[in-house]
């Protein structure tokens, strides 16, 4: 038989006394929003904090972290959202939102693997062109 205790509850009653930290607050606020662009767009991270930056004051900035440490946080969370890296092309699984993009792709279990990433403007784009155009990595 086990017995439970009571929880514990410690209630600690104080006054307020200092004033709220509105330029930390906003500081917070422009890394999130520059974070939820960096995972949700596929804008380069220069021009997420250079977008995201310029309007602030000059209170804001000043409490910012260096450009280019922000620019590292929004490469790390773009990463962050990525598929891992497979180590062969048998485990590559194409899903979310890089399969909307996805034109082609022959067979998962082909020795050798065509994948397609397109979208319907880029395919209006090789309409018009007159020549032939092949990339190979």
């Amino acid at each position: 038989m086990l017995l439970s205790r009571p929880p514990r509850v410690s209630v600690i009653i104080m006054e307020h006394n200092h004033l709220t930290d509105t330029v930390g607050c906003q500081v917070e606020q422009v890394r999130h929003t520059m974070k939820s662009k960096a995972s949700s767009t596929n804008d380069r991270p220069n021009q997420i904090f250079t977008f995201t930056a310029a309007p602030l004051s000059e209170d804001i900035k000043a409490r910012m972290a260096l450009p280019d440490t922000s620019k590292r946080v929004l490469c790390c969370t773009r990463a962050a959202h990525r598929p891992k890296n497979p180590h062969s092309l048998q485990e590559l699984d194409i899903t979310g939102d890089w399969a909307s993009k996805l034109h082609c792709d022959n067979d998962p279990e082909a020795d050798e693997r065509f994948i397609i990433f397109t979208s319907s403007s880029h395919l209006q784009q090789l309409v018009l062109v007159k020549t032939g155009i092949c990339m190979v990595p």
